[in-house]
């Protein structure tokens, strides 16, 4: 079968709902429950079959074989089991730690947050705390200050122009 997908995520639903109506499988819930390990990288395989015959849009491409293809495909069966709302019993998808990774570059924030770890549950976890706070907000005043561009005055409406002097 030759079909054209419009996006990654298209293809996923698609060949997840194929894999249930194969295997008599009711595409109803959550997905992720009902197809393990083995069915999903069987769906991830039948992706990357499509994906080598030029029926999935990829921006940029590094997979050179079908099995480079199903390494990656398997993430994508994974990530719309996980996230899509067709597949997942209608659960809206809840990121389960956000920001997590804030200031994790930044060498003393990283030791900081160790530190905290070590220190949980001891006098000292308060003051550590305060550093955290005071680093981030250093961290953040840099982050606003890079995020700060020029505008380009003579590139906007006449009515704005006036904002210049403000």
């Amino acid at each position: 079968m030759s079909k054209q997908f419009s996006s990654q995520r298209e293809a996923a639903r698609f060949f997840i709902n194929q894999y249930c109506e194969e295997k008599g499988i009711e595409v109803s819930g959550d997905m992720k429950e009902k197809l393990d390990k083995s069915a999903q990288s069987t769906i991830a395989r039948m992706m990357a079959v499509s994906f080598c015959n030029g029926e999935i849009p990829m921006k940029s491409c590094a997979y050179e074989t079908e099995d480079e293809a199903h390494k990656y495909f398997k993430g994508q069966v994974n990530d719309t089991l996980r996230k899509d709302t067709t597949v997942n019993g209608g659960e809206e998808y809840k990121v389960k730690n956000p920001g997590k990774l804030t200031g994790s570059r930044d060498k003393q924030m990283k030791n900081l947050k160790i530190a905290k770890k070590r220190y949980a549950g001891t006098p000292a976890e308060a003051e550590i705390d305060e550093c955290i706070a005071q680093r981030q907000a250093e961290l953040d005043a840099i982050k606003a200050e890079k995020s700060t561009a020029e505008i380009d005055w003579s590139a906007l409406p006449e009515s704005l122009r006036k904002l210049q002097d403000a």
